[in-house]
C-alpha cells in the first residue's frame, strides 16, 4: 500500500542528506501530492527546480538550492503523521518562525502555504514546516 506520510520523510531526509553533501540534484519518485509541494518550495525559493521523467518507473529531479556555499533549507520537518494527522482552523494558523519559514498545508483547494491558506480564510491538514 502507497503511504503519502513515508514517502514524505523518505524524501525530506534524502534532501537534507544531499543538501549536507553539497549535492546538486536528488533523484525519486515521485507521486501527484508531492509535486504539489514542491511547487510551493519552488515558488517560496527553497529549490531552485524540479524535473519530471516518466519511464518504467516514475523519476523526478530536485535541483537544490544554495546561497554562498550553504543549502537554503536549514529545518525541513513532516507534521502530520500517519497515526496522528494535525489540522488547524485558519484562525489558528500561525506563522512559523516568525514568518523566516513556511508551512504548508493541504486544503481543499490544494497544496499551499499557511499564510495563503489564511489570506483565503480556510484550514486544513498541516503537511510539513520548512525553513
Amino acid at each position: 500500500m502507497f503511504n503519502i506520510y513515508n514517502f514524505l520523510s523518505d524524501a525530506i531526509n534524502k534532501i537534507l542528506i544531499y543538501q549536507k553533501l553539497n549535492l546538486s540534484y536528488v533523484f525519486l519518485s515521485f507521486s501527484k501530492k508531492f509535486i504539489n509541494i514542491l511547487k510551493v518550495l519552488k515558488s517560496n525559493g527553497y529549490i531552485d527546480n524540479f524535473y519530471l521523467f516518466f519511464f518504467k518507473i516514475n523519476l523526478i529531479i530536485i535541483k537544490l538550492k544554495y546561497y554562498k556555499k550553504k543549502p537554503v533549507i536549514k529545518f525541513f520537518k513532516k507534521s502530520s503523521k500517519l497515526n496522528l494527522k494535525v489540522y488547524k482552523k485558519y484562525k489558528n494558523l500561525s506563522r512559523f518562525m516568525n514568518g523566516l519559514g513556511i508551512t504548508v498545508i493541504t486544503t481543499s483547494k490544494g497544496i499551499m502555504t499557511c499564510d495563503e491558506a489564511k489570506k483565503i480564510g480556510i484550514g486544513g491538514e498541516l503537511i510539513c514546516y520548512v525553513f
